[in-house]
C-alpha cells in the first residue's frame, strides 16, 4: 500500500466486500444467518438483485477484483530504443485453489476442450498410437479412485438412506426419472472399479484394440437416462450442469482408432522428431521452466459443471457474433446490431455443413427419455428438457470461423426451456450468424471477445472454501478427492474415508451438513491448510507441514 496505513484508505461504499465490524459480506447478511449465501450472485465477485435473483433478467459481470479466485490477461510489450513495439506476448491467467490430489488427473480437462477446437473433433485414423487412448484410460482410473461408487450408485449404506447429492437422487429430482440406483445395488465397489480400469489399461499397453469403445457415452446420449444410457462411460458422474459426464469427441475417437493399425505392436509411438515445436499445439502445451505441472490447463477440470478453478462453460457463450448466450443452456442473455431482436429467445438448431457441404441439423437442447412412471416402458420425461454442453455441441463450427451458419431459435421469447421439445419449424426463426474466432490471431490464447476478464470465475464461489463444502465429488474426483486412504475390507469390499472428515476412522461418513464428524464452513475459513490433506497415492499425505 505504499506505506500508507491500511485504516487510512478509503473504500468507497460500492467497494467495500466485507464490514468487519458489522460481520457482514457485502452489507447483505445478518448475523443470525446461519451460512453465507455462496451462490456467487450474492457474493463480492458480483453484483445483482440476490438473493432474489433472475439469472436471465440480471447477469452477473464481474467487479475485476484481484484475489485468490479471479481470472485476467496479462499483455507484455517489448520496446526499441525508439519506444516502438518489437514484440508482443498474452496470456491468460487463472487464480485458484490448490489441487489437491496433485499426482492424478480428471478424466476430461480444458486442455481436451481446447485441443478439440484446435484440431478439431475427429482424428486422423492412421496417426493415433495407442499412447493416447493410454493417457485417457490412466486418467480415468486416477479420477474414479477417489469416488466412492457404492455411495454415487445410491445404494444404501450401513442401513441408512443415501440422501447424498448423486447422480440418481439429480436424475429423479431435475428430470422426473423414477429413482432408481445406476447399477444393481450393492454390487459395484470401488476397489472393483479400479481393478477394472487397471485391466483396461495393462490390456492396451500390450496392444490389445480398445474393446470398450461402444460402452462409452456420446455426447448427444446425456439426456439418455435408460437403466443402459446411465451405465455407459463416464458412469455415476456430473458433466455439465448435472447431466451426465461426456468425454469430448476427440477423446472418444481418439480411443475408436487407437491402435487399429497395430495391433499387438506397441512400436508405433507418437514421432520424436528431435525437434522443438513452435507450432499452435506446441504453445497450447507449453509450459513455463518452474511451473508445476497443476498450473497448467491439462491439470484443470474441462466443460464440467463448473470446474473448482473456473467455470469454463463462460467461455461458448459469445461463439457468434452479436449473441450472448447463457453458459448452461440456449437462452440468449443479449443481442445487439441486427439481431438485437433475439434476446430473450431460445437457440435450438445450429445447421453445420458436412464433409460434402451439406447442412446438418446439431441440436443444442433434447428431450430426456426414461422408464415411465408405471415401469411399463421407456419414453419421453414430461417437463425435461436438456441442454446439451456447448464444447461438444459446438465442436464442428470451429473449422468455419469467419463464416455465417444458419442458425434456428424460437420464434416466441421465453423463459421456460420445458415446452422446446416438439416445436415445428414454422415456429421457428433462422438467422444467419458469424462465428468468431476462437483464438487471438496467430496463437492459442482464448479469444478475449468470448469472455472478458473476470468472466472465466465470477461464477464461482467466493470465498473459494464454500465449494469445498457444498459440492460432491461426481464433479472433480481429481481435484476435490472424496473416497481417500482406500483399502481392501473384510466383506470383500472397501474401507475408506471421506475426505472430508475431522479425524480418519476407515469408516467412511455419507456427507451430510448437520454431521459434526465433517469439517463445517467455518473450520475451511479459519483452518483450510490444516483440515483439507493433500493426497498422494490416493491417501493422505504424512509430510505435510
Amino acid at each position: 500500500m505504499g506505506g500508507v496505513a491500511y485504516s487510512d484508505v478509503h473504500i468507497p461504499e460500492e467497494r467495500i466486500v466485507y464490514d468487519s465490524e458489522k460481520g457482514l459480506w457485502n452489507g447483505k447478511y445478518k448475523d443470525d444467518q446461519p451460512t453465507l449465501n455462496t451462490l456467487s450472485q450474492g457474493l463480492y465477485a458480483a453484483y445483482g438483485k440476490a438473493p432474489y435473483f433472475n439469472y436471465y433478467d440480471d447477469p452477473q459481470p464481474a467487479r475485476g477484483y484481484l484475489d485468490d479466485a479471479c481470472d485476467g490477461i496479462v499483455t507484455l510489450e517489448l520496446l526499441d530504443d525508439k519506444n516502438k513495439i518489437k514484440f508482443r506476448a498474452k496470456a491468460r491467467f487463472c487464480s485458484a485453489p490448490p489441487i489437491f490430489a496433485p499426482d492424478s488427473e480428471f478424466v476430461r480437462t480444458v486442455q481436451d476442450d481446447v485441443m478439440q477446437v484446435l484440431l478439431g473433433p475427429q482424428v486422423d485414423p492412421q496417426q493415433v498410437p495407442i499412447e493416447d487412448a493410454l493417457d485417457i484410460v490412466r486418467r480415468a482410473y486416477e479420477t474414479v479412485r477417489f469416488m466412492n461408487v457404492e455411495v454415487l450408485n445410491g445404494d444404501t449404506i450401513k442401513g441408512r438412506p443415501n440422501h447424498a447429492d448423486t447422480m440418481p437422487a439429480d436424475d429423479s429430482s431435475d428430470y422426473n426419472r423414477p429413482y432408481a440406483p445406476v447399477m444393481a445395488p450393492h454390487s459395484i465397489d470401488t476397489l472393483a472399479i479400479v481393478g477394472l480400469h487397471q485391466q483396461l489399461y495393462t490390456a492396451m499397453s500390450s496392444g490389445a484394440a480398445p474393446w470398450f469403445y461402444d460402452a462409452l457415452r456420446q455426447p448427444h446420449e446425456t439426456a439418455d437416462l435408460t437403466d443402459k444410457g446411465r451405465r455407459k462411460m463416464p458412469a455415476l458422474m456430473s458433466g455439465a450442469d448435472t447431466n451426465y459426464l461426456a468425454l469430448t469427441h476427440r477423446q472418444i475417437d481418439t480411443i475408436k482408432h487407437a491402435g487399429q493399425n497395430n495391433l499387438f505392436d506397441t512400436s508405433v509411438k507418437a514421432p520424436d522428431t528431435g525437434l522443438t515445436p513452435r507450432n499452435l499445439t506446441a504453445q497450447l502445451q507449453y509450459r513455463g521452466r518452474g511451473n508445476p505441472f497443476n498450473t497448467h490447463i491439462a491439470s484443470s477440470v474441462g466443460n464440467c459443471c463448473p470446474g473448482l478453478e473456473l467455470d469454463f462453460r463462460s467461455v461458448w457463450k459469445r461463439a457468434f457474433e452479436d449473441i450472448t448466450l447463457v453458459e448452461h443452456d440456449n437462452y440468449v442473455l443479449d443481442a445487439e446490431g441486427d439481431h438485437k431482436d433475439l434476446q430473450g429467445h431460445r437457440l435450438l438448431v445450429i445447421e453445420i455443413p458436412d464433409e460434402h457441404g451439406k447442412p446438418v441439423d446439431h441440436p443444442v437442447v433434447v428431450q430426456a427419455i426414461g422408464p415411465t412412471a408405471d415401469g411399463s416402458g421407456v419414453g419421453p420425461l414430461e417437463d425435461s428438457i436438456v441442454n446439451l454442453e456447448w464444447s461438444n455441441t459446438l465442436a464442428a463450427i470451429w473449422k468455419h470461423k469467419g463464416e455465417y451458419l444458419n442458425c434456428r431459435f424460437t420464434k416466441e421469447k421465453m423463459l421456460e426451456k420445458q415446452v422446446l421439445a416438439d416445436i415445428p419449424k414454422k415456429q421457428t426463426i433462422t438467422r444467419k450468424l458469424k462465428v468468431r474466432d476462437f483464438f487471438e490471431q496467430g496463437t492459442t490464447v482464448i479469444n478475449e471477445a468470448l469472455a472478458s476478464p473476470g468472466e472465466l470465475t465470477q461464477g464461482l464461489c467466493s470465498p473459494w472454501q464454500n465449494d469445498f463444502r457444498e459440492c460432491v465429488c461426481y464433479y472433480w474426483a481429481s481435484s476435490r478427492p472424496d473416497y481417500v486412504n482406500i483399502e481392501p475390507a473384510a466383506d470383500g469390499g472397501s474401507r475408506g474415508d471421506n475426505w472430508m472428515t475431522k479425524k480418519r476412522s476407515g469408516q467412511y461418513v455419507i456427507d451430510d451438513y448437520k454431521d459434526n464428524r465433517l469439517i463445517n464452513y467455518q473450520d475451511l475459513f479459519n483452518d483450510w491448510e490444516d483440515v483439507l490433506k493433500f493426497q498422494i497415492g490416493g491417501k493422505d499425505d504424512k509430510n505435510e507441514g
